[in-house]
């Protein structure tokens, strides 16, 4: 059907802090002018609008180039559709992404509460949604998390979220795979990092995420605090004496000694390594050696706070 691409609405499910990449609208734009326009957008009639299941990026690279006109599909689709359609479209583009995971399962677990389909009771609400959504059950979990974090949603029956200081949104939607917004959550919960904090280290981990491991975020957030004046609060069931952290510091030197010789030897012998293997062992050492100079200039500030 032909449509004016003025008429064509976003997928009503999509909110509007879904981002956009750009690098990817830039190349539609250049197959769009040496191809021309071709059917990669699925739409449903509303009135005399048209809501699109999904070809957001497509959209908007119509809208730059100020096409008027194109011949697109259009079908009978439910509410029921347009959400899961969007959900698998969000899945294969921004796999990593935990913004639009939890953006996408704030809107599915919004739709679900409006159609009574979610029983709270049951204690049963992440298996819910991942099913209707055909999700991994910890992926949405995660999400739950990180939107109660943010304060986001308010799930009936678990109370409002105790995490304080809230996880700041501006910072969360910089973090780049599942992994570090997990850690950055519950670093936020044990650091008390402020707003300002945490979008300061959001961008630091966004910018260098291959260098920092999200095992070492809240590390990142309490140097950003000490840089702009802000104490760290401790956790309250950090222990005061640590025995075993102790042992497992002599363990991992072990390893780290052994890691040493496997590298070193390595080394040597670079030239008999696939240029495909070379690279990524540089590409770990780098990584490695970023990480070991930020443990070492961390480790040398806190032996002059805390020279015994």
């Amino acid at each position: 059907m032909k449509v004016l691409v003025k008429d064509l609405l976003p997928n009503p499910f999509r909110t509007e802090r879904y981002p956009f990449d750009e690098d990817k609208i830039r190349q539609l734009e250049a197959n769009i002018r040496s191809t021309s326009f071709w059917d990669n957008i699925l739409a449903r009639q509303r009135n005399n609008r048209f809501e699109i299941a999904y070809g957001h990026h497509r959209l908007k690279a119509l809208q730059n180039l100020n096409i008027q006109e194109v011949d697109i599909p259009v079908k009978e689709l439910s509410d029921q559709q347009m959400l899961k359609i969007m959900a698998q479209e969000n899945m294969e583009e921004w796999k990593l992404s935990p913004i639009v995971t939890a953006e996408t399962v704030k809107s599915t677990y919004k739709y679900l509460l409006s159609k009574q389909m979610i029983d709270h009771r049951t204690g049963e609400m992440a298996n819910i949604i991942a099913k209707f959504l055909s999700w991994p059950t910890r992926r949405v979990e995660e999400a739950l998390a990180n939107l109660r974090g943010m304060g986001e949603i308010e799930i009936v029956g678990f109370g409002k979220s105790r995490e304080s200081p809230k996880i700041d949104y501006e910072a969360f939607e910089k973090l780049p795979t599942q992994k570090h917004a997990s850690e950055f959550r519950e670093a936020v919960r044990t650091t008390g990092a402020s707003p300002k904090a945490q979008r300061i280290a959001a961008k630091i981990i966004a910018e260098s995420a291959d260098e920092i491991p999200a095992s070492t975020v809240r590390l990142v957030i309490e140097k950003v605090q000490e840089q702009i004046g802000e104490v760290a609060r401790k956790p309250k069931d950090e222990p005061k004496h640590l025995p075993d952290i102790n042992k497992f510091v002599i363990k991992v030197m072990r390893d780290i000694n052994k890691a040493y010789d496997n590298i070193a030897w390595i080394s040597k012998n670079l030239g008999y390594l696939s240029r495909g293997n070379r690279n990524s062992f540089a590409n770990a050492v780098r990584k490695l050696n970023k990480l070991l100079e930020y443990i070492i200039g961390n480790s040398k500030e806190r032996t002059k706070e805390n020279p015994e």
